[in-house]
């Protein structure tokens, strides 16, 4: 039990320190959103993943890995989708001040 204990410490404090350095690294440019969810969890699940494959959790590992899978995928999916909105909604907006500017210089013309 004391082991757990240790094994379950030394991992929380490398999370806390892969985060850490993760948080204050001088990237050099701001990294994408994903890059950052995507280092995010893998500070989190690689210690998780060592302790689990220690202990011979390979069920929980599964589990583990699968749900950040998946969970990677959809915040990836749902970051496409959004940027995908974004660009209609700006090009919708363009159209809409094209129009306004054409009814502008149709309605000079005609005086």
């Amino acid at each position: 039990m004391q082991n757990e204990l240790i094994e379950v410490g030394t991992a929380a404090v490398v999370v806390m320190l892969a985060l850490a350095v993760e948080h204050y690294m001088p990237w050099g440019r701001k990294l994408h959103v994903v890059a950052r969810y995507v280092l995010g969890c893998l500070a989190i699940d690689v210690p998780v993943s060592a302790v689990l494959a220690l202990w011979g959790e390979w069920g929980v590992l599964a589990l583990l890995w699968v749900c950040t899978i998946c969970g990677g995928a959809t915040v990836g999916l749902l970051h496409l989708v959004d940027v995908l909105l974004v660009s209609r909604m700006k090009a919708e907006a363009v159209h809409r001040e094209n129009q306004v500017l054409r009814e502008v210089i149709n309605g000079e013309d005609e005086e």
